[in-house]
Parts: structure tokens; sequence; C-alpha cells
């Protein structure tokens, strides 16, 4: 079938697919077609469909089997008979069609199907507004839904978020009894544990709001969590180290909240790090920082375990390309916040002597710091090179920025560079002739993206060089593309 083939006639564009949905739209108000249509509208849905078209068939068949508002004339009872009927033949689509029909019993708009203009005059007209709709409906659509699944890891989750919704707690229990019989099958699945464990995390942090369930109703939930949770200690606790926080600070007292929950998330992750220690060695937490997403909080329970003790073997697992730059960089990071700048030296020195290839590392972590960047300058160019790729120069002092940025352009680091001149566009702090000439070196290796994608800014620049008079003919003749900028700098 093609869906996307057109043609053209007196009233306009026809796409032949849609007046194909219209048409099985049109026909199913009346009942005694509703189960061949629905028949061939199921068939339709096994057509791969990548359109990004509202017309679908599942989309016509929500419309016409929705609780509220059917787009058929036929009773539910009938409604729900057609699809048992058609379970055995499409029962993907009917399984499908039976989540999307719960969670259509939330508040939501939808545009009604195509309907015959000159027949079936005599029938009754579909309310102007969605009547109540009775719990045994409810019901039958989730026993439905429950014996046509399959329980794959993607129809257990739309199962768990459904369980969670209020308007669906009727049915709670179902959908907890029919995941619970396969717990076997799905014991440590990281996607359904994790789908779980972030809905209870989510209604426990708002336990005020009126859609969260409260800490009795979670009960089960938490259970079923437990047995199904793999018993491995590294997949057990690896959400642990998904964010930055473990738990999200109180909005109502963020500030202070915050503090309180960093100390707290620093504290597990200690004690969970010295767990897999204890029980696997230390040699599984290297793969295992590799693994989650957030590495610097690996690094900072390490560094909260052992201080520096551990340093030597960090550097050598990196040189070995067995740790990332993150969490090097996070590890010794700390160092220098915990240790100082004079005992940071003696350490760079001793790690200097493994290997200097990788020392840049090491120089960079605590972000640009006087000492370091001139310990960079006496090694080899290489190193020095990579050091200015991957300092951070947020935290530099002003009578230093001039040198700094020279050195950022020589790593073409011009998105950094603007930002300093932004946050900096003081006169004595970074004269105009540095402005310009980084203008022009971003111009002529070429820097388009990042001058079209920072306009406004150089814009100003531009501006105050044309009251000046000091703009230089690169400027104008290098290529078209900084025309446009200097037109906008003079309106």
């Amino acid at each position: 079938m093609d869906v996307k083939h057109k043609d053209f006639s007196i009233i306009g564009t026809e796409i032949f697919y849609t007046e194909l949905l219209f048409a099985l739209e049109t026909l199913a108000w009346d009942k005694q077609y509703l189960f061949d249509t629905t028949d061939i509208l199921m068939h339709l849905c096994s057509y791969p469909n990548d359109s990004n078209y509202a017309n679908k068939p599942i989309n016509t068949l929500l419309s016409i089997y929705r609780f509220g508002l059917p787009q058929t004339y036929a009773p539910f009872e009938t409604r729900l008979e057609i699809l048992k009927s058609c379970a055995t033949k499409h029962l993907k689509t009917i399984s499908t069609l039976c989540v999307l029909l719960l969670k259509g019993l939330s508040e939501q708009v939808f545009i009604q199907n195509a309907h015959f203009r000159w027949r079936m005059r005599d029938r009754k007209e579909s309310p102007n507004y969605i009547p109540s709709i009775p719990t045994t409906h409810v019901i039958a659509i989730v026993q439905l839904l429950l014996a046509t699944s399959e329980f794959s890891v993607e129809s257990i989750k739309e199962m768990v978020n459904l369980s969670f919704v209020n308007y669906l707690r009727g049915c709670r229990t179902m959908f907890l009894d029919a995941i619970s019989k396969y717990k076997d099958k799905i014991k440590g699945n990281e996607e359904i544990t994790d789908c779980l464990r972030e809905k209870i995390n989510w209604h426990l942090q708002y336990q005020e709001s009126n859609w969260a369930l409260s800490k009795e109703e979670l009960v089960p939930f938490e259970k079923l969590l437990i047995e199904i949770e793999s018993d491995d200690i590294l997949i057990k606790n690896k959400y642990l180290f998904e964010n930055f926080l473990i738990k999200d600070p109180d909005y109502k007292d963020y500030d202070n909240d915050f503090l309180k929950k960093n100390k707290e998330t620093r504290e597990i992750r200690a004690k969970i790090i010295k767990q897999i220690i204890d029980e696997k060695g230390l040699d599984a937490v290297w793969p295992f920082a590799e693994t989650v997403k957030n590495k610097e909080g690996v690094a900072n329970a390490l560094f909260d375990l052992y201080g520096t003790d551990i340093r030597g073997e960090i550097y050598k697992k990196y040189c070995n390309g067995d740790l990332s730059k993150t969490f090097v960089n996070r590890y010794f990071s700390s160092i220098y916040s915990g240790q100082g700048e004079s005992a940071y030296l003696s350490i760079i020195e001793e790690l200097n002597s493994i290997s200097q290839k990788h020392i840049s590392i090491i120089l960079s972590a605590p972000g640009y710091q006087q000492a370091l960047a001139d310990f960079a300058s006496t090694l080899n160019k290489d190193v020095e090179k990579e050091y200015w790729e991957d300092v951070n120069i947020l935290s530099c002092p002003e009578e230093k920025y001039s040198n700094i940025i020279w050195k950022l352009c020589s790593v073409k680091r011009y998105t950094d560079i603007l930002h300093i001149i932004r946050i900096k566009n003081d006169e004595n702090t970074i004269s105009t002739d540095i402005k310009i000439r980084v203008l022009c070196e971003m111009v002529t290796n070429g820097a388009w993206d990042i001058l079209r994608s920072h306009m406004y800014e150089i814009s100003v620049y531009l501006r105050l060089f044309l009251c000046l008079k000091i703009i230089p003919k690169s400027l104008y003749y290098s290529k078209w593309n900084f025309s446009y900028m200097t037109i906008y700098a003079t309106i």
C-alpha cells in the first residue's frame, strides 16, 4: 500500500489512503458493518506506516471504540463482542487498541470520524456531552488487554504506567496480579524495574498532590519491585547513579534542601560502593563506573572512601583506556579541592613520572589554575594543546583573560571566547583590538556555524566597530556569510 500516494483533481489534493479511511469510518457508524470494518482496519494496521498523517487505521479504531462519544451507533456490548471476535486474528492490534482506549479515559481532544451526510437521518445523533462511563466497561477492556497481551517488556511497562493512574484504581489489583505471574520471567529486567521505581519515587515526592498515590497504596508496588529487581549488587544499585541527586530537592525550600539531598546522595553512594567492593572487589567498580550515567557519583564515592590513596591506580586505568575523562576529571578535581594546590602539584609530579602523555587530564581537572597552566607550558606541545582543549576557564582571573583568549584561539575554542567577551564586555579587561582579531581569526578559519549561532552578540561588537570606524576590510570581503551580520549591526 502506497500510503503517501497523492493525486490532484478539480477539488484539490486527494490522498487515496485517507479517502479509504474516511469511507471505513463512515461505514462503522452502522453496527451491521462494524465487524467487517473493524477487521479491515485491523488488517491495515499490519502494514508499515511511518507517515505523519493523523489519519491512521489505529487512530480510526480508537475513535470508533472510545469509551466516551464512540464514533459508532453500536452499543458497548456489541463493540466488545466484535473486539473479542477479532482477538484471535489480530491479537497484537487488539492489545495496542486496549492500551490506547484506557489512556483515552483522561481528558483529551479528539476529532470525530467521517459521517454519511444523506443517510441514517432517522438514527439517534450522538450526544453533545460525554456521559458517565460505567466501571464495568473499563474492567471489561482491562480484562481484554490482559487476555491479549504478550507480556513483553513494552507491554508490561504500559501496564505499570496504567496501574498508577487514579481513574483506573479499580483495576490496579488486576494489573499487579497479572504482572506478578511473570515475575520470574522479568526478574532483573532493568527497563521494567526502572519504570516501576521511577513511578514509585515520583508519587512519594509529591504526596501532597491530589493525583499522587498514598504511601499505603504504594506498598503493593514496592513489594513487586523488591520481587523483580536483580539480585546482582551492581545491577540492583545502578539506578542510584543515574542522576546528579538520588532524590530531587523539595521545591518549597529548594536551596536548603539541595544541600541536604546532596550530602545524603554522597553518603548513600559511598555506602553502596563500599558494599560492591566488599562483595566483588575494587576491580568491579571500574566497569561499573563506565556503565552508569552519573560517572561523577562513582568518582565522588571513591574519593569519600579512599581519598588520594588510589590516585595512582585510577591514573593507570585511565592511561590504559579503562576509565573515561568524566570520571577521572571529577576524582582529581575533588583531590585539588580537598588537598590544595601545593599537594596537588606534588601528585602531578608523581603521576607525570608514570605517563606524561596523559597528564593533561590531571592538569585540567580543577579548571584553570595559573600554576597548572604554567606546568602544562613546560611539557611537550601535544600535552599543552590537549590541556587548553579541555580546561574549564570560567573561574580564571580577569587579568589573565587576554592571554587565555589567545590560548583558546590556538585550539579554536571560539564559543568559549565569545562567552568570555560577553560576560566581561569591558574595554579595560578585553580591548577592542582583541575582539577584532578574534573575529578576523574566526572568519579566516571558517568558523561560520559559530558565527551564525552567535549572530546577535557579534552584531553588537560590529556596531561598536562601525561607530569607531575600525572594521578591517578582511571582515567585509572574506565571505558573503558575514555580510548579513554587518547589515544586522547597522539596524
